[in-house]
Order: C-alpha cells, then sequence, then structure tokens
C-alpha cells in the first residue's frame, strides 16, 4: 500500500468508504419487499466466485473476468442488501483465493459493492412503475448504471495510479469490452420476461462456461468486467 502513488491511495481509502457506508445502508433502508430467493443466490453466489477466479488482462493495469452476468441477474432478481451482500462475499472469496494483496481485495469488493447498490437501488425505485414496459425498462436502466459506475470507477483507480487524465482512460475503459455491455443489455431484456427466469439463468450458465472454454483458444472478446490491478 505504501508502495502506491499518493492520489491513488486516497482514492481507493474513499472508495472503501462509500463501499462500506453502502453495504450497510443497503440492510438499513428499506427499499423492497421482495423476498430472498435463496437457492438463486446460491448459485449466483458459486457463479461469482468461479467468474472472478478468471481474470484476463484488458488492458494496462485492468484485468477483467467473467462476473457481469451473475451480478446483473443478482441486481434484478434480488432485494438490494441480498444482492450487494452476494457480490461482497463473492469477490472477496474469489479475491483472497487468489492471494491477491489486500488493498486490490478491499478496493475490488468495495467498488463492486457500490455499483450494485446503485443498480439495486434503480431497480427497487422502477419497480414502483407500473406499464407494459416497466420491466424492460428497469433492467435497461440497471444495465446502464452498472456500465457507467463500473467504468468510472476503474477510470478513476487507473487514472491515479498511472497519473492520467481521466477522461481519457474512461473513454478506453469504457469501450474496451463493448460485448460485455451488450450482453448485458440482452440479457436484461430476456430476463424482463416473467417466463424466462430459470431457462435463462441455466443458459447463462451454459454460455459461461462455452465462452470461457473458447476463450482458452485464443479469442479475447469474452464478457467480462474491468478491475483494478493493483
Amino acid at each position: 500500500m505504501s508502495q502506491l502513488p499518493l492520489g491513488l491511495r486516497r482514492y481507493l481509502v474513499i472508495v472503501w468508504v462509500i463501499g462500506l457506508l453502502v453495504w450497510a445502508a443497503s440492510w438499513a433502508l428499506t427499499f423492497e419487499q421482495r423476498p430472498i430467493s435463496w437457492p438463486l443466490l446460491t448459485v449466483l453466489l458459486g457463479l461469482l466466485i468461479v467468474a472472478q477466479s478468471l481474470p484476463q488482462h484488458v488492458l494496462p493495469g485492468v484485468k477483467a473476468s467473467l462476473n457481469t452476468i451473475p451480478l446483473f441477474i443478482a441486481v434484478l432478481c434480488l432485494p438490494v442488501s441480498a444482492a450487494v451482500s452476494m457480490a461482497v462475499i463473492g469477490v472477496a472469496v474469489a479475491q483472497m483465493g487468489r492471494r491477491r494483496p489486500w488493498c486490490e481485495v478491499s478496493f475490488n469488493t468495495a467498488r463492486t459493492a457500490l455499483e450494485i447498490f446503485i443498480g439495486g437501488v434503480i431497480c427497487a425505485g422502477l419497480a414502483r412503475v407500473g406499464g407494459a414496459w416497466a420491466a424492460l425498462m428497469t433492467a435497461f436502466a440497471a444495465a446502464t448504471a452498472l456500465y457507467l459506475a463500473n467504468s468510472a470507477l476503474v477510470a478513476g483507480a487507473v487514472a491515479a495510479q498511472h497519473r492520467q487524465p481521466f477522461t481519457r482512460i474512461l473513454l478506453e475503459v469504457a469501450a474496451a469490452e463493448p460485448l460485455d455491455h451488450i450482453l448485458m443489455f440482452l440479457v436484461g431484456g430476456l430476463l424482463a420476461l416473467p417466463w424466462a427466469w430459470m431457462p435463462v439463468i441455466a443458459g447463462l450458465l451454459l454460455a459461461g462456461l462455452a465462452v470461457r472454454v473458447a476463450s482458452a483458444h485464443g479469442l479475447v472478446w469474452l464478457p467480462n468486467r474491468q478491475r483494478i490491478q493493483a
């Protein structure tokens, strides 16, 4: 930690503090009354741990993993508190399992908590809106929020680490993996259909495995999430 640039250390501390606060807020504040689906939470937690443990380099100082899909499904299908807690536990377990530096574990855990909290609050708020397009609008709004929050938080860390302009890094991070975000929007549209919950989730688990196998043969465009490399 002491070897990191001062600007990066300050940035990490800010993200840690905010991440802890939003995790506490997800339990302290009542956003919705949806029950927790423990089987779904267990499946998503397992998939998140596996996905987070399989990173790939995307940009200098930035890695990627397959965790977009389980995190996004958690935002759409679980209460805010359960989604944030699942994200925190899954990311922390996977990072510690890979014996990553504690500052990297803390940053990725807090960053993910903040992203999922933002997406979950948006879902909870829009869930009160009626109409035929309410579910689809909610899914797309949550996907957009996760995309922007992820890109901004990662870009801030990279910019602080390399002392480069935030705007330029943000554009690079946001454009690094367009298929990730396109896939997230498509998943959101499918999950907005009530009859499709379990079949789609099962299909995504198989699709994630297939993409992982394909990536082992040199494909570098797999769906992913960006995170800072300490």
